[in-house]
């Protein structure tokens, strides 16, 4: 009977540890899918912020652009200045967070091209009126000239 007993009481430890070790093991790798999850996320939520920097320089450069020609104030090309190089360096850096995942590449090659020709427009129109108010100014000048001489005419 001792005997017995004391295969029992192996045979109760032995199943024990198997118990264990393969609770240990689905934990392990439970854990390793919730740390992989949560990678994935993380890189998602980057992505997602990448996008709205893009949008938002975009939105910056526009709103600027539109201030100045409606003002012809300089002042409001500052949010305009240099949001191009942040608007280009949002994309590469978007184009490099989703190497892994190639279906993007078309659609941030279509953005970039798109984001390209609104930018040559803004700048068109920009300079447009930088040559216009230049333009207002020469003639101010030149009136103001040409009242000189007739006053000294008179």
């Amino acid at each position: 009977m001792p005997q017995t007993y004391v295969r029992t009481v192996q045979a109760g430890f032995g199943f024990s540890l198997l118990l264990l070790i393969a609770t240990s093991v689905a934990s392990f790798y439970s854990i390793r899918n919730l740390v992989l999850s949560s990678e994935r996320v993380n890189h998602t939520n980057r992505v997602l912020q990448e996008l709205e920097n893009v949008i938002s320089f975009a939105k910056d450069a526009e709103t600027g652009q539109r201030g100045y020609l409606i003002t012809g104030d300089q002042l409001f090309l500052e949010p305009y200045v240099g949001s191009y190089k942040r608007t280009v360096n949002s994309l590469d850096t978007l184009i490099s967070l989703t190497q892994d995942n190639p279906s993007q590449a078309p659609l941030l090659q279509r953005l970039r091209t798109i984001l390209d020709d609104k930018f040559k427009i803004m700048d068109k129109s920009i300079e447009k009126k930088l040559v216009e108010v230049d333009e207002l100014k020469r003639g101010k000048v030149i009136m103001d000239e040409a009242r000189t001489l007739v006053i000294s005419l008179q």
